[in-house]
């Protein structure tokens, strides 16, 4: 009986840290659904656009070795709290910026906020979980942010419908005030077990800083793994984030709100792919394999939607499904790096894979830069302007990055869902 009142709170735990992911994913991924409507108020391009939506991303970066320090070392309730009332201000910030200088400053502050959410909810289930479950856990919180991306789909879209954008970016900053809320008064960091916790605490913070980094950066599995993770998460990226109702609508002639269905196919595919997959790595004691199928197969979908033609509504919503699926396979690299790093540094680790995943959303400006370039001119915010035939060419990006993976993964050593010690 105590053992299942312990795993159910664990479970309510660890899920109201990952409504801080979630809310993370809408800040992420909102710029889809408003692409057309930014750009023809700031008066961008589709480099700019870019560059203004992967800001947020750019500051998750720079803060990400930061976070996985002071992850290791300090109350991840507490930084939870603090990190969020810092993005939520910085979408506040965005509601009310009147340039375009004002709207960047406020998704780097964003972006600093929000780059503690996933180290901090795996690093928190670690406490609360036995390593043997940690990929379907990892999947569960991964599904569970994708929520967040579905939510910035069609959701986002029938918003700005009926209301100014700013007002939509305002409700978003009150829910985030409301999550603050309901983590101060559910997450802990341990199971109520003080010996354990003070033991734990101390295990945790016994290494220097520079001896955690360069032991995570001399860990060959923390490179492979986030390689491996960025490119399998290019859909989200590109197609999620930013791109895939414009690429929908140019190439396809759907509504917007058909594109937006079409995308939330997708994170709904991974909201089932994750927690299943995760829970088969698990099952079979391997991870390594699964990586190599999910890359391969994920290589194959994309080249389905790529060229496949005529295309019924359902086929979209079939394949983009079928592509969140298998590319959710990305998140059984997360327990990877986990289960191949010492507790002492293993946020440090997780935050140096995170980081090198966060680089990925560098693809959004060269998805926009090759349309700039082969449409030949720069067609600023008239979206019109791109051809269905630039944005066949940019998105050529993804099934090259799914193959790349597989061969990455190779390099993966497994760890048969063993953690060292």
């Amino acid at each position: 009986m105590n053992g299942e009142k312990n795993l159910n709170k664990a479970w309510i735990v660890c899920l109201a840290a990952g409504l801080f992911f979630l809310y993370e994913f809408i800040q992420m991924d909102f710029f889809n659904s408003i692409n057309q409507v930014i750009r023809t108020n700031f008066a961008l391009n589709a480099t700019q656009i870019g560059f203004l939506s992967i800001l947020y991303n750019l500051a998750t970066i720079l803060m990400l070795i930061p976070v996985g320090l002071i992850t290791d070392r300090f109350s991840l309730r507490k930084v939870i709290t603090i990190a969020m009332s810092v993005s939520v201000t910085g979408t506040f910030m965005l509601a009310f910026s009147s340039s375009l200088e004002a709207a960047e400053i406020s998704r780097i502050v964003s972006g600093a906020g929000g780059a503690f959410a996933f180290v901090c909810c795996v690093k928190l289930a670690t406490h609360w979980f036995p390593a043997q479950k940690m990929s379907f856990v990892t999947g569960v919180l991964v599904s569970f942010a994708m929520l967040g991306g579905v939510m910035a789909q069609t959701p986002i879209i029938l918003l700005t419908q009926v209301m100014l954008w700013r007002h939509m970016v305002l409700v978003l900053a009150c829910c985030g005030v409301v999550i603050i809320f309901i983590n101060l008064l559910i997450i802990r960091d341990f199971p109520e077990q003080k010996h354990n916790n003070k033991k734990q605490a101390g295990n945790d913070n016994q290494l220097s800083v520079c001896k955690s980094i360069t032991m995570s950066l001399r860990n060959g599995q923390n490179w492979f793994c986030g390689l491996y993770v960025s490119l399998l998460n290019l859909p989200v990226v590109l197609l999620g984030s930013l791109w895939g109702n414009l690429y929908l609508v140019r190439v396809n002639y759907l509504t917007s709100i058909q594109a937006g269905d079409i995308i939330s196919a997708m994170f709904l595919g991974i909201i089932v792919g994750a927690p299943s997959l995760g829970y088969l790595s698990d099952r079979i004691k391997r991870r390594k394999l699964p990586m190599l199928l999910c890359a391969l197969l994920s290589a194959l979908i994309i080249v389905l939607i790529i060229t496949m033609h005529q295309k019924t509504l359902f086929t979209y919503i079939a394949l983009f499904f079928l592509l969140g699926f298998v590319s959710s396979g990305q998140t059984i690299g997360y327990p990877t790096i986990t289960e191949s790093n010492p507790p002492a540094y293993n946020g440090t680790a997780l935050s140096l894979g995170a980081l090198i995943v966060m680089s990925g959303s560098v693809f959004r400006v060269v998805f926009g830069k090759i349309l700039d370039l082969h449409s030949g001119q720069y067609a600023g915010y008239h979206a019109h302007l791109y051809s269905a035939a630039d944005f066949q060419v940019a998105i050529l990006i993804m099934p090259v990055a799914f193959v790349v993976a597989f061969f990455v993964a190779l390099f993966v050593k497994e760890t048969y869902c063993s953690a060292v010690s």
